[in-house]
């Protein structure tokens, strides 16, 4: 049968076997750890403008706009434009954490990108979301004065669901990610399934 053209390169940049056998190792090693949401009092309107006044603060030129139909709290868009979700909540931890990851991992990736003129800087080859992750994780992991619960175990389940993407239905993977992480809500697992799916 004729494949999808984005069903192809989501095939072609599934983890090696490798990197899947660490991932199940590192998921061992760093379980779900329940997270205490009583301190994200920052509402969603207010957290879009202290990203507005960090990006305006390093140069870029980059807009955040209220979204409510984005999964996550917040992401980042090739348009110059950084969404954030107006129903999520925010802590000051986590503020200073999307700072590291989404401003100054993805945005500044993107800007810089883009100053060169030309899209391949911006917009990347092959496994571009493998390394684009990476260097904002690496920002989440160094570059934090707290380091958020559960940093490690994202890297590995997203490892995990990648690697059966293409040979799993929405339901068996859902069944093998609550096996391997059984302290995860049913809900957050939803949400991110649903990212990976759409």
């Amino acid at each position: 049968p004729h494949l999808h053209p984005r069903y192809t390169a989501m095939r072609a940049q599934k983890p090696s076997l490798e990197n899947y056998t660490l991932a199940l190792q590192m998921l061992k090693e760093n379980p779900y750890q329940e997270v205490d949401t009583s301190d994200r009092t920052i509402s969603g309107k207010k957290a879009a403008k202290i990203i507005q006044q960090h990006i305006d603060k390093l140069g870029y030129k980059w807009k955040v706009l209220l979204n409510k139909n984005i999964i996550p709290r917040m992401n980042v868009d090739v348009n110059k434009t950084m969404n954030v979700n107006p129903k999520a909540k925010f802590s000051e931890v986590d503020l200073e954490g999307l700072k590291k990851h989404e401003v100054e991992g993805h945005v500044a990736r993107r800007y810089y990108g883009l100053k060169t003129g030309l899209n391949v800087f911006c917009l990347g080859l092959r496994w571009r979301n493998t390394l684009d992750e990476g260097l904002a994780i690496w920002n989440s992991l160094h570059k934090c004065k707290k380091v958020k619960p559960n940093v490690k175990f994202n890297i590995a389940l997203k490892t995990i669901i990648t690697y059966h993407l293409c040979d799993m239905d929405f339901c068996e993977l859902f069944d093998m990610c609550k096996k391997l992480a059984p302290n995860m809500p049913d809900e957050s697992l939803f949400a991110t399934l649903i990212r990976f799916k759409r």
